[in-house]
């Protein structure tokens, strides 16, 4: 009975069966790799290939939605009807406009989520007005990141500069800057042309991501090369080269070389610098991609960058010399695999060595005399899954060493040469280990909950974390889309913050809560987002007496971030503005008070135009809150520095000379209006202003594809 049961519905099933089959291309019929592509409700589905088709079966009958996506892409969706018969498909994937949601998992394979945060690609990087073809400036100019120093770091939502982790395939980043200080670095460290996209997130970030308590950037390099292009590009202060050279169908190579020498731009703009010695960096990049199967993927990530400078100090009671060197290499290797048609494994180990020598001088006599050397091995896995709901699940090992060797001034914040030194000749060690769980879970109405777990264990502290993290989002209708995000984030502090002598082992990690809700209003021509939130800060580092330092800061942030964004048919304008309130009881802090980087009001506006299909023209004006400060024989941080503006302007013309050939012309002009900002008061003194590096400052140079 069961077998003639069986031979009854054979035919019946295999008539049911349908083939969904298609290609999926960008707007200029490029094909798409890595593509999703399902049936929606189901888990039949298929992800394109490097010449952008997919295939796969279902015996789902009826009516179906097909969803398309991509990471950077609008989503496309084609109603099908599934009778048994072939189905072909050919999908054209539109870019997305930029946006910076900060609540919901960014999407990945087979999720229905929209993507979280700003995804940026390197021909947008390139055209942001001020952002000297710099990931960083240019995340600079969208909500929820403040404007704090003439330079690339990512101060997020009231917190310090390190309170942003940096990813490059998987690998922690940990020198993430060109030319380091305390507040970050003049540059970032990798060129948006060896990245394929940028992710940026400013709060309520997934459990994915750990050791972090404000932001995450997130960088993907290339990957395989569809076909040979070499470039050449010569600017005011750099010279570089790049290429992307396929090797056969499984082999590829994406490889780079820069160097900077500003001096020639100093010497342009007739600046008055302090240098000793310009500062001056190169860098040389290699990533070798292998399709191995079908199902995978192996990219393996090669980068080395070589930086000096030399200041002469000028102090209204002492007057010295600083110089500066700093090199760094980075090797990762990434391994994508599908396990099925609905399940991906990921997969990276890396290395990091960095080296940095400082050295202060008054007069013959050394000030400080620092070698500081850092190694970092990383082995990092994820799963994921896509079922009824969407699951990441993974766990990474992290090792961590550091080197100190010399001496400092015992006292933070001071050069003073009468100051006594303290002497360095140790070596620090430290492992994290993090598992986390994720899954995203769909309701009708158009709700989703993301919700998910991260555990943390740091060897050097031995303390054990628990971060829980939501968030639910509501697309109302078509164009409005409403969500909450709420999560528990830590950060421990480096090996060296644990020493006896200098720090203290009891330590406990950094701990931040954060509340956000947001808005926004999206159609093909805009955008419009409106966010609010709050962050708790608990067991933030104070100075002691006795211990040297204790977990007993505390703090919190609060504000509204503002984004609006249009785009016309020559003309694409954005304004991004941030209103924060933020204080702290850290550091040597008698109690609660606003830190260097609580930025009342930050605004950036940027302007667009293309005025023929080769000219475009953009502008950029920037304004911000100065920071506090302590007046001489004043309160405590009771004013501010005078508000810091910016107006600058950009052109690009291009242009083909023969046939695949495309050169790029451009030039700028830094702070068209001249304006002396203010960066800072000697020891508070309204008389001895610290005022902007340069003022007005012109650049120009030539990109030559072929």
């Amino acid at each position: 009975m069961g077998k003639s049961c069986l031979m009854f519905f054979l035919p019946i099933m295999l008539l049911a069966e349908t083939v969904i089959e298609g290609r999926v291309t960008n707007e200029k019929r490029e094909a798409l790799e890595g593509v999703n592509v399902f049936l929606e409700g189901t888990l039949d589905g298929a992800s394109s290939d490097e010449n952008g088709n997919f295939k796969f079966k279902t015996q789902e009958t009826g009516k179906y939605n097909l969803l398309i996506r991509m990471m950077g892409y609008k989503e496309s969706r084609e109603e099908l009807y599934l009778e048994g018969k072939p189905i072909e498909v050919r999908a054209i994937l539109k870019e997305k406009t930029l946006k910076s949601e900060g609540v919901i998992v960014k999407a990945s394979s087979f999720t229905t989520g929209e993507e979280n945060g700003v995804t940026l690609t390197p021909l947008e990087v390139l055209t942001t007005p001020g952002a000297a073809a710099d990931v960083c400036w240019a995340i600079k100019s969208f909500p929820g990141v403040q404007h704090v120093e003439e330079g690339a770091g990512l101060f997020v939502r009231g917190g310090e500069v390190t309170e942003t982790k940096f990813l490059l395939d998987g690998a922690n980043v940990y020198h993430p800057y060109r030319y380091e200080s305390p507040t970050g670095g003049f540059f970032g460290t990798f060129s948006p042309f060896l990245l394929k996209g940028t992710y940026f997130s400013s709060g309520g970030f997934g459990a994915e991501y750990g050791n972090a308590l404000s932001g995450v950037l997130s960088m993907e390099s290339q990957d395989l090369p569809s076909e040979r292009v070499i470039s050449l590009g010569m600017g005011l202060a750099n010279f570089s080269v790049a290429g992307a050279v396929p090797l056969g169908d499984k082999l590829g190579v994406n490889f780079s070389g820069n160097q900077s020498n500003t001096k020639p731009l100093f010497d342009f703009n007739n600046i008055e610098d302090n240098f000793t010695e310009y500062p001056f960096s190169y860098d040389l990049n290699l990533n070798l991609g292998w399709r191995y199967s079908e199902k995978g993927l192996a990219k393996l990530f090669f980068f080395r960058e070589k930086d000096n400078v030399g200041v002469s100090l000028q102090d209204p009671t002492w007057g010295g010399n600083y110089y500066g060197t700093e090199n760094s290499n980075l090797y990762n290797l990434k391994i994508d695999h599908a396990l099925s048609d609905n399940s991906f494994l990921k997969f990276n180990i890396s290395r990091t060595d960095f080296g940095k020598d400082m050295e202060i001088t008054a007069g013959e006599e050394y000030v400080l005399d620092l070698s500081n050397t850092d190694e970092i091995n990383q082995a990092r896995v994820m799963l994921e899954k896509q079922t009824w709901m969407f699951l990441k699940v993974g766990g990474c090992l992290e090792q961590r060493k550091s080197y100190f060797e010399g001496f400092v001034p015992s006292e933070e914040d001071t050069l003073d040469p009468s100051v006594p030194s303290n002497h360095y000749d140790r070596e620090y060690k430290s492992y994290i280990g993090s598992i986390f769980a994720e899954e995203t879970s769909f309701f009708p109405y158009n709700l989703s909950l993301t919700s998910g777990i991260r555990f943390d264990r740091d060897s050097k502290s031995a303390k054990n974390v628990f971060d829980p993290r939501f968030s639910l989002s509501w697309k109302t209708t078509d164009e409005i889309t409403l969500a909450f995000a709420t999560g528990k984030f830590h950060q421990f502090y480096e090996p060296w913050r644990y020493d006896p002598d200098y720090g203290n082992p009891e330590l406990d990690p950094m701990d931040a809560r954060h509340y956000i809700i947001s808005g926004t209003w999206e159609n093909d021509g805009g955008m419009i987002r409106v966010e609010g939130y709050y962050k708790d800060y608990e067991k933030l580092m104070k100075d002691d007496d006795s211990l040297n330092y204790v977990s007993s800061g505390f703090g919190y942030a609060r504000g509204v971030d503002f984004f609006i964004k249009k785009s016309f048919e020559k003309i694409e304008g954005r304004i991004a503005y941030s209103y924060l309130t933020s204080e702290r009881n850290w550091q040597d802090y008698a109690g609660l008070f606003p830190p260097d980087f609580d930025i009342t009001h930050n605004l950036s506006a940027i302007l667009n135009i293309s005025l023929t299909s080769s000219f475009q023209i953009g502008t950029k004006y920037m304004y911000a809150t100065g920071k506090p400060f302590t007046p001489l024989d004043g309160e405590f941080r009771s004013e501010r520095l005078p508000s810091y503006r910016t107006l600058d302007l950009s052109v690009f013309y291009l242009h083909s000379f023969f046939t695949n050939n495309l050169t790029i012309f451009y030039f700028s002009v830094n702070n068209v209006t001249d304006r002396d900002n203010i960066l800072g008061y000697h020891n508070g003194d309204k008389n001895q202003p610290i005022e902007s590096s340069y003022g007005r400052l012109y650049y120009f140079g030539v990109s030559f594809q072929m």
